[in-house]
């Protein structure tokens, strides 16, 4: 990035769009990124010109509990992932940010000789597919990580060479080079999507 000092990563790792907003700032089991910290650090920050609020959410949604502190959502229209979703990004639009959705990224999972398989289409229905729908209800910005990410992952044989390449020892978390490669398609699918603004803040290495 051209300015990475107005760059701030707040993901957590284990959240849900529901969880992320129900933990607060004095919770103090770990959680150490949340939507209340979020909205300080925009809500400190100078947005005269503007800025972007990056969204992604979909494998902890993916959960079977819905009860009270548990951190599942439903897929489609209408569902609560869909929902919370929605709010992420009315909340940017009244900081003047622009909202960014991204879907997913798959899962390593890839029998040899077999596509890789869409893991984010569950017996509930399909998370990513949601985020597109919400994307083009609400006019916001998308990046289809899922989907290229399900185009590259194909290229290799099975799992297991996924994992050598990508990841560590199971199919959903990357190591340092495999996160950059995967940092490295968001990056050119800002600069397919239209934007030269956000596309101009970054640099080739």
């Amino acid at each position: 990035m051209k300015n990475p000092e107005n760059l701030y990563n707040l993901a957590q790792p284990g959240a849900s769009t529901r969880s992320y907003k129900e933990r607060n700032e004095l919770e103090g089991d770990g959680w150490f990124h949340n939507w209340y910290q979020t909205k300080s650090i925009i809500e400190n920050s100078d947005l005269s010109n503007g800025g972007y609020l990056f969204i992604q959410f979909g494998h902890n949604d993916e959960s079977d509990s819905y009860d009270v502190g548990d951190i599942g959502t439903l897929p489609g229209r209408g569902g609560s992932y869909y929902v919370h979703l929605k709010s992420y990004i009315q909340a940017a639009r009244s900081y003047n940010l622009t909202p960014v959705l991204i879907t997913p990224v798959e899962r390593m999972i890839k029998n040899q000789g077999e596509e890789l398989v869409y893991s984010h289409k569950t017996s509930l229905g399909d998370y990513a597919n949601t985020v597109k729908m919400l994307a083009q209800d609400t006019g916001t910005l998308l990046l289809d990580l899922q989907q290229i990410s399900w185009e590259k992952f194909n290229q290799y044989s099975d799992t297991k060479a996924l994992q050598e390449t990508f990841g560590y020892d199971d199919v959903e978390h990357f190591s340092y080079e495999g996160a950059n490669q995967v940092a490295s398609w968001v990056r050119d699918l800002i600069c397919n999507s239209g934007d030269d603004v956000l596309c101009g803040e970054f640099i080739e290495y």
